[in-house]
């Protein structure tokens, strides 16, 4: 992901993490790395935003605006990590826009099953990989790792189970 500390620093390239704990790790050097629970707030409230913005090319610039997308402008999802260190928000988007709906989905993921953990009526809340080809079960050793998909479910005290990830 890109990153940004501010609105007059520019963006950097971090490798980023995120647990299934809601534990983002951003890496960083030895005073910038930072470690963060989106699914958790802290003791001055949030620590996870997300927005729209919309750009006339690819969201790098600080001065984004809200608003509705046209045709020739480009919406984009950025996120807002606060620093628990230095107790500043800070944006993360991501470089290239076929990455943006992973990252989507993998915050959205984190932040229901945080969500669920806490709910009562709920006996298993837990990421499994489900099938998301048809193939023939006599060849389901073989399957490829892309074939599979890590999906989030919900087991209710009634029976029911719940898919709440989005659909690759």
């Amino acid at each position: 992901l890109l990153r940004r500390w501010s609105r007059c620093s520019p963006q950097r390239r971090r490798l980023c993490q995120l647990h299934k704990s809601g534990e983002l790790h951003i890496a960083g050097g030895l005073l910038d790395g930072l470690v963060v629970n989106i699914a958790r707030p802290g003791p001055e409230g949030d620590v996870f935003r997300v927005k729209r913005y919309v750009t006339a090319g690819h969201a790098t610039s600080g001065d984004d605006q809200e608003a509705n997308a046209t045709d020739k402008e480009i919406e984009s999802r950025v996120w807002w990590v606060k620093n628990v260190k230095t107790q500043h928000w800070e944006r993360l988007q991501v470089e290239h826009k076929e990455e943006e709906p992973r990252w989507d989905e993998a915050f959205t993921d984190v932040l229901t099953h945080a969500t669920a953990q806490e709910t009562e009526g709920i006996r298993f809340s837990g990421f499994v990989y489900l099938l998301v080809e048809d193939v023939d079960p006599s060849r389901i050793a073989v399957v490829l790792a892309d074939q599979w998909r890590l999906r989030l479910l919900v087991l209710k005290d009634d029976g029911r189970i719940y898919k709440y990830s989005h659909e690759a």
